[in-house]
């Protein structure tokens, strides 16, 4: 983890560097997300954006080289989680995205 992201973390914990009880509490919240069951009705939409993402690095050509965690590996879970979400939390979601995309152009 770059500094940045080390000094971030300690200002804002994920719940993987939270003790108990304030972990289980958070995993518990994401918890169904991870059933067989659930990660069986996302299997389409990963094969689907793995396809494209990919289809979008051949189109490229290979002429140059390419950064595959940029271009691929984090993309995936990314857009995989947009898809698993719903309704309010996927709007706060693009609107934040949005913003942040609008801030990068500053």
């Amino acid at each position: 983890m770059s500094a940045g992201g080390k000094e971030a973390a300690k200002n804002k914990p994920t719940f993987v560097d939270m003790d108990p009880p304030d972990h289980m509490k958070q995993r518990g919240m994401v918890e169904p997300f991870f059933t067989k069951q659930s990660v069986d009705s996302l299997r389409p939409h990963i094969q689907a954006t793995v396809d494209r993402l990919l289809d979008i690095m051949l189109k490229k050509g290979g002429k140059s080289p390419m950064d595959l965690i940029e271009n691929f590996a984090l993309p995936v879970p990314s857009y995989v989680r947009l898809h698993a979400m719903s309704g309010e939390a996927l709007l706060m979601t693009r609107s934040y995205m949005e913003y942040s995309v609008c801030l990068s152009k500053i």
